[in-house]
């Protein structure tokens, strides 16, 4: 998930393993949906959804995406990859309609990004 520092531009902030900095234009690529909820959602909310964020590109507003970001999503590859159960669990931790989340799984696997099947510690699909 693209994520733009907005606050009080300093030099540098870091936050984690994550640098915003004038070189990289204060956005980096936030992988993990835990970290990038914290960011998005923890006051005094200096950080928001770049506006290239390819989740936006599904139809997704800021706050839906950010939604997302707390039910585990951060990636148009992780919302394309969303079904049945998994969908419902994420609808209903994100607090968003399971219907309208379907209309955006539909349009990020249009997008031709699709998650691969997650691999239990067994080494096998679940």
């Amino acid at each position: 998930m693209l994520i733009q520092y907005v606050g009080f531009r300093p030099v540098r902030r870091q936050v984690g393993s994550y640098i915003w900095e004038k070189g990289n234009d204060y956005v980096q690529d936030v992988a993990e949906a835990d970290v990038a909820a914290e960011l998005l959602t923890h006051p005094p909310n200096d950080f928001d959804l770049a506006p290239d964020e390819p989740l936006l590109a599904c139809g997704l507003d800021k706050h839906q995406a950010a939604a997302l970001a707390l039910g585990g999503i951060a990636t148009v590859a992780a919302l394309g990859g969303l079904t049945g159960r998994k969908l419902t669990a994420v609808a209903g931790d994100a607090g968003l309609d399971a219907e309208e989340l379907q209309k955006w799984v539909a349009v990020a696997r249009g997008m031709g990004v699709k998650e691969p099947a997650p691999v239990n510690e067994n080494g096998g699909s679940d």
